[in-house]
């Protein structure tokens, strides 16, 4: 079972639930990191899949467009099409 999703124009495919990185740790104006969030947040609030462990916070999810000419654009509607089981990319 699959998830699509409409954003302005174009159809994406849902592909899978990403969980967090380092990235976000990491102040993009001063290079400095924190020792505990933003993953401290995303495991409290955003830990939905059982079979990842509960220590897996997740922070966005992948998409695929269907049309090979498919742009994003800042305000764009987001409108869920179809929805389906996620799995999850670490």
């Amino acid at each position: 079972m699959s998830q699509r999703v409409k954003i302005g124009w174009y159809d994406y495919d849902v592909i899978a639930r990403t969980a967090g990185s380092g990235m976000p740790h990491v102040d993009q104006y001063t290079g400095e990191t924190h020792p505990s969030e933003p993953d401290k947040i995303l495991r409290r609030e955003r830990t939905v899949d059982a079979g990842a462990g509960r220590y897996v916070g997740y922070l966005g999810i992948s998409l695929v467009p269907v049309a090979k000419d498919s742009a994003l654009r800042v305000g764009d509607e987001v409108v869920v099409l179809e929805h389906g089981e996620l799995h999850c990319m670490h």
